[in-house]
């Protein structure tokens, strides 16, 4: 039977829901993409009356003491307002990360966050950045004005 046009454009534009399967410790990793519901105490913005929101982040460190890890959140919409910002976005294309992304975004580098491994723990693996785009993002960290050289030294970004 064949579908009606409501239903076609239903399934064409209506946003497809992923689950993803939940993380594993062996998968907490650089460059690893984790879904994650984040909360105010994350130190996140989150409106329209929501005490969470999910999101796409990306694993760049982890401190093994305090169950720590520096993350950077993928935003669908770069963060231009200012010249030092802008330079901290590093675009994610759609065609590369297909089973995550539903248009290009952008991996905010411009800030580490810091989210307890046992949250980390609740969310879904999606997968891993790309080789080629995980070279130009470290470089991006290291160069980012906006990490304190003592943050990029405890995360590994830098070396001493």
């Amino acid at each position: 039977m064949k579908e009606s046009l409501a239903e076609q454009l239903k399934q064409k534009f209506v946003k497809k829901k992923r689950i993803f399967p939940t993380i594993k410790p062996e998968q907490v990793d650089k460059g690893s993409i984790v879904y994650v519901s984040l909360d105010t105490t994350d130190g996140i913005t989150v409106n329209g009356g929501y005490k969470s929101r999910a999101k796409f982040i990306t694993i760049i460190g982890e401190l093994p003491d305090d169950y720590i890890v520096g993350s950077l959140l993928i935003n669908t919409r770069a963060n231009f307002a200012n010249e030092y910002l802008e330079s901290c976005q590093y675009p994610l294309k759609q065609s590369d990360y297909p089973d995550i992304l539903d248009y290009q975004s952008w991996l905010d580098c411009s800030k580490l966050w810091r989210i307890p491994k046992s949250k980390i723990m609740t969310g879904g693996y999606c997968g891993k950045i790309l080789e080629k785009d995980m070279k130009y993002i470290m470089q991006c960290l290291v160069d980012t004005p906006t990490i304190s050289k003592k943050e990029k030294l405890l995360f590994g970004i830098i070396e001493k």
